[in-house]
Parts: structure tokens; sequence; C-alpha cells
């Protein structure tokens, strides 16, 4: 919702989980490992293990997620030769339209499903605090250390979050908020998806080529990610929705400099719809496509919005916020 960019660099980023779930089956196999998607599209892939390491066949780009999930869970020791060979179902259909992902975190998800899926059919009593730190390191590894972790922060707690993330110093923080209150909230999907990580490497070459002028454009950033989440905190609703507005207008001009199209065309027709009818409007996560979110006060003036948003060809989707929901059922 709040703190994009910002969130890389030590600044809090307020963070909603919606109600869209992953669901992991899995279950003993007779002679090899295999895994089936529901969602996106993937083929299934088997794998047997070969030097230590579970070796997928047929493997392509988009099952490297499951791939390094099942690479770390071996390094913790959670999976081994010795480990009874299962089917793996993953189910992420909520979190895709048309086989491709809709910008919702879902790897982060995905991530958060499996390994607690893993560890109760191994029969592994890891407690909370190590699943969270398991769920950390392995979504990390599987972005090669781009990324804030606050996608797998919401996964994990669920609800309205203010997050931080580690630094040398300090470990993750992440503070729950109470419900909103005295806010309302509207989610627009803007038409096509975008890829976080292309986004960041883009950013990284900038910073190598200009980190003095980088640093220069991330303080109104960082700014007001620390005042949003400041006004959540003293519950002063007023407060975080003149910080959301102020955001996007600096989020616009960060990606003008470091050559990042973060408030798209269809972001900034969906600002303007939104500014007619008194609402706050800004992308929500990398920018450029997925998502937008409209906040206001009012709920008629963002039922309005709503409205103009669909007249424009535009889908409202009807998140609510999410608790978390880590169901296992054993059979």
């Amino acid at each position: 919702m709040l703190g994009e960019y910002a969130v890389l660099f030590g600044a809090p980023a307020v963070v909603m989980a919606v109600d869209r779930y992953v669901s992991v089956t899995i279950e003993p196999a007779s002679d090899c490992y295999r895994a089936e998607f529901l969602g996106n599209a993937l083929p299934p892939i088997q794998g047997q293990w070969q030097n230590e390491m579970l070796a997928w066949e047929d493997s392509e780009p988009g099952h490297s997620l499951l791939t390094t999930l099942c690479d770390v869970l071996a390094d913790a020791q959670v999976l081994s030769q010795n480990t009874l060979p299962f089917r793996i179902l993953i189910d992420s259909a909520e979190l895709c339209h048309n086989g491709e992902k809709l910008g919702l975190g879902s790897s982060a998800a995905v991530t958060n499903a499996v390994v607690r899926a893993v560890l109760a059919y191994v029969g592994n009593e890891t407690s909370g605090a190590d699943i969270e730190t398991l769920v950390f390191a392995a979504h990390s590894q599987f972005q090669q250390g781009l990324g804030s972790g606050a996608d797998v922060a919401a996964s994990l707690t669920g609800g309205l979050i203010i997050y931080q993330r580690a630094t040398m110093r300090k470990p993750v923080s992440i503070r729950k908020l109470p419900a909103a209150s005295g806010w309302y909230m509207s989610s627009v999907w803007v038409g096509k998806p975008a890829s976080t990580t292309s986004a960041l490497r883009m950013m990284d070459k900038f910073i190598t080529a200009d980190e003095r002028g980088f640093q220069k454009v991330l303080v109104p950033l960082k700014d007001g990610a620390r005042l949003g989440a400041a006004a959540l905190l003293k519950g002063d609703s007023a407060g975080f929705l003149s910080a959301c507005d102020q955001y996007c207008h600096d989020l616009s001009e960060f990606g003008r400099i470091v050559g990042l199209d973060v408030v798209s065309d269809a972001h900034a027709e969906c600002g303007e719809i939104a500014r007619r009818r008194g609402v706050v409007y800004k992308p929500s996560g990398a920018g450029n496509g997925d998502y937008g979110i409209g906040l206001s006060s009012d709920i008629s003036s963002l039922q309005s919005f709503e409205d103009d948003l669909t007249a424009a060809g535009y889908r409202i989707e009807s998140f609510r916020p999410a608790m978390p929901c880590h169901m296992i059922h054993r059979c």
C-alpha cells in the first residue's frame, strides 16, 4: 500500500494481506517425486535424487520457484534421499488470471504454503519462528536477493502490517495494525502484469551509474513512507491518505529519473478518474502494471470512483483484508 522501493533501503512499508489463497496438497507417491500445478499453466514435472539434490526432469524457468524451494529444504535437512517420494499439487489459481500472475505476491504465498506442507509431510515439528526464518530465506534465494520480503511478511502474518526488512544491525520488524478505520480502499487491475524483478534490476543499474543521484531521489520516498506509517500508528487516517497521495507524485518522479515507468499511462488515467472523485490513487507495488489502489474516507466517493473505472474498462477487485490461514489437513 505504501513504501514501494523505499522499503528496500530501510524505510517502513504498509502492507495488507488480501483474501486470495494458495493451497498445497502433498501425498505419498510410488517411485518418484512429482509436482503438478493449477492456475499458472505449468506442465507437471518429475524428480529423482542425484548427488544429494532433488533433480527435476524437463523443468522450465517457470518451475524455478519449486526447484529452489526443494534445494533450500534439502540444505536445511528437511528433505533428504530418505524422504518418502511424494506428489505435490500447488494450486495458485486465485492469484492468477488466464495463466498469468496477478501481482499479489503469489511466489511468497507459494513459498509459505509449500514449506509448511513439506514440513508437515516429513513430520518436522519446526517452531513458528523457525518456519518464518525458513520461508524468508527460501524466497530470498528464489529472488536472488532482490525484493524486500514485504509480500512474505504479509503471507506469514496476514492483516494490515508495517514491515521493515532486516539489516546488519536489526532483524526483520513486523508490526500488526488493527483493521482500517476512517478510510476505505478499492483495488483496480490496470490490464497487464508487471515484473518486479525487471524493475529492480533496472534500478540497480541506475544505482551503479549514479549512486549519489539515486540517494537524492530516494529521500522523498523514505520520508513519505515514514510519515504514512507514523500516521497509521497514531490512528490519523487523514494523515495516512495525505501521505499516500504525495507518495504517488514522488513515485512518478522517482520513476522518471531512474528510468522506470512506475506510473504508467493506465495508472495515470486511473489517477485522473480518482482525482475527479476526490479519491487518492497510487500504483500498488513496483508499478507499471498489476494493481492500483484508491483510498478515501468517504465510501460513496469510492463507489463512484469504482463505477467510473468500470465504465472506462478497468476491472475492480473486491479484496478484503485476510488473516493468516495456515491450515494443515491430514488424511
